[in-house]
């Protein structure tokens, strides 16, 4: 039995959505209050800040794989620094499943 290389689900792009948009929502909440653009033209920088989180947080979903063979996980990241992880499949004694709200709504679970 194989499988992969394969994504994990979309929503763990989401998965610390308050701190990876958090600053995004303030800041988008103040333009829309204020509703001027010169303001957002002005505090440029802060949206370019707020954006970083999430954008990190969709490259490392990108560049991640997971494979699974008969003896091994694999897994797989990086863009500009690759990393290669193999764990034999006998050395993994228990597995932990986790969700938080979001992924509640959506039946997802973390290992």
């Amino acid at each position: 039995m194989i499988f992969g290389p394969k994504r994990a689900h979309v929503m763990f792009i989401f998965e610390n959505f308050i701190k990876d948009f958090g600053i995004f929502l303030i800041a988008l909440i103040v333009f829309l209050f204020i509703r001027d653009i010169q303001f957002l033209l002005d505090n440029v920088f802060i949206v370019v800040i707020a954006l970083a989180g999430p954008f990190s947080r969709l490259i490392r979903y990108i560049f991640t794989r997971y494979t699974i063979d008969e003896e091994r996980l694999i897994v797989e990241s990086g863009w500009l620094k690759k990393e290669k992880l193999e764990i034999p499949l006998a050395t993994i004694s228990s597995v932990d499943m986790t969700q938080n709200l979001l992924f509640q709504l959506t039946n997802v679970h973390a290992l």
